[in-house]
């Protein structure tokens, strides 16, 4: 998806409770061109990034972090809890998020790019996978202890991509503070999904640690 249109997608979600001059759409400082429906994970790596200011631990495991990004705005910014996808595979890390997250972050929005333990972690899989994204959603309050960093945690929305998207779902909804859940190409129906004969569908059975025949 073009980020114009994911960061428009945000930034709609915000106007109406935002303050003048937080959130902006000017990208002339980086641009993130147009690009083809169905990339490879290549061409999303190439994309141009910001480094992150932070790295936030919300637990104890190596694996229980996420990337902070602030924008160079005056005043406390919205914050994004961004979510990645990658089949919940550990093949997949957070750091394919990292353009996405730049370009909130130019635009006006903090972001916190959550890494988590996956299919082929310790712990990851069903349930640990999902209990990690609930668990950083209840430790907000870690980012409020950042020196030098204004977040907004009154104006919050959560977002995942696929597989991050299907995790973005189920956790956010508990999450009260959250202003918008988005889900990018998520993952919605995980019976008729992992009927599917791509990798990625054929890595939801691996996930959930059963067939869906099985587990009835």
């Amino acid at each position: 998806m073009n980020m114009r249109i994911i960061i428009g997608l945000l930034t709609g979600c915000f106007v109406v409770i935002a303050s003048p001059g937080v959130i902006s759409t000017d990208l002339s400082a980086q641009e993130y061109p147009a690009v083809e429906e169905n990339v490879n994970f290549e061409q999303v790596l190439a994309l141009p990034t910001r480094e992150p200011q932070a790295e936030v631990a919300y637990g104890d495991d190596p694996l229980q972090y996420g990337l902070l990004w602030t924008p160079d705005t005056a005043e406390a910014a919205p914050l994004v809890i961004l979510i990645h996808g990658g089949c919940w595979l550990n093949s997949f890390d957070v750091n394919h998020s990292r353009p996405l997250a730049s370009a909130l972050s130019q635009s006006g929005f903090a972001v916190w790019s959550l890494e988590y333990r996956r299919t082929g972690d310790s712990g990851g899989g069903w349930p640990g996978t999902l209990a990690d994204i609930r668990l950083a959603l209840s430790r907000l309050d870690r980012l409020k202890r950042m020196e030098n960093q204004s977040i907004d945690l009154s104006r919050i929305a959560v977002a995942g991509h696929s597989a991050g998207g299907h995790l973005a779902l189920m956790a956010g909804a508990e999450l009260p503070a959250a202003r918008a859940i988005i889900g990018l190409a998520a993952i919605v129906d995980m019976e008729s999904y992992s009927r599917g004969n791509n990798s990625c569908q054929q890595a939801a059975p691996l996930f959930m640690g059963t067939s869906l025949e099985q587990s009835r």
